[in-house]
């Protein structure tokens, strides 16, 4: 029987994020390093899941503060990360207890969208107000010029993922190796324009819309995720 929609079963970890290509992890490290503000800079990372973007950032001289839910995972990435990034069990609806300084926060590999529309604008102001004025906030998130047209049945080694997209929302349903529905995941889908106005609502400035971890490329119906740069407005800030 699947988990309840948006959580991650032990299979998801082994299969997925616990064994991430570490080249795309430079990768992805690597336009973070060149969007954010420069090292020593504090950077928020939620949720961060077993901390590889984390630990990269890190290394590259940043103060890193990871969010997650599971407290699994979070000791997890506690263990992998041996002291050098500081990890935090706890929801990305409610980040009030964190400092409201950050120079950077981002919410990597689809993490955004997960709840209805109006706790997604929660969570996008609740991120906006963890940051300093002229603080940015970088987005990794769905295309649905790209999901939009790959709905339905596919197979890629192991893992049989059946895509389907309802009232603007995109439901995965994931097996392993045969199995039964597994895991099940659920995000509202959001074109540029329309982050873009609720990032405003939030105090935030759009600096940079890309696909690919490249900022000289635009997001493209075959490439499934975007990424989006904001700024926190000086009028924005406490």
């Amino acid at each position: 029987m699947a988990s309840r929609v948006n959580t991650f079963s032990p299979t998801w970890h082994t299969t997925f994020s616990a064994n991430h290509d570490e080249a795309a992890t430079a990768r992805e490290v690597g336009f973070l390093s060149r969007v954010l503000p420069p090292p020593p800079g504090r950077v928020l990372d939620v949720p961060c899941g077993f901390g590889r973007h984390a630990r990269g950032l890190a290394a590259l001289g940043y103060s890193v503060t990871g969010v997650e839910l599971d407290e699994r995972v979070v000791a997890e990435a506690i263990r992998r990360s041996r002291g050098a990034i500081e990890y935090v069990e706890g929801d990305m609806r409610d980040l009030t207890a964190l400092r409201r300084d950050f120079d950077g926060l981002i919410c990597m590999w689809a993490s955004f969208g997960y709840f209805g529309h109006d706790a997604n604008v929660a969570v996008l102001g609740g991120m906006a107000d963890r940051l300093r004025s002229g603080g940015k906030l970088v987005l990794d998130v769905y295309n649905p010029d790209f999901v939009e047209t790959r709905q339905g049945l596919f197979e890629r080694g192991p893992v049989a993922e059946t895509k389907s997209i309802h009232d603007g929302r995109l439901r995965v349903e994931l097996s392993y190796h045969g199995g039964p529905v597994e895991d099940v995941f659920e995000w509202e889908l959001y074109r540029p324009e329309q982050l873009h106005d609720l990032a405003a609502s939030c105090g935030l400035e759009s600096v940079l819309v890309c696909s690919g971890f490249d900022e000289t490329v635009q997001p493209s119906p075959d490439v499934p995720r975007m990424q989006l740069v904001y700024e926190r407005a000086a009028a924005a800030s406490a």
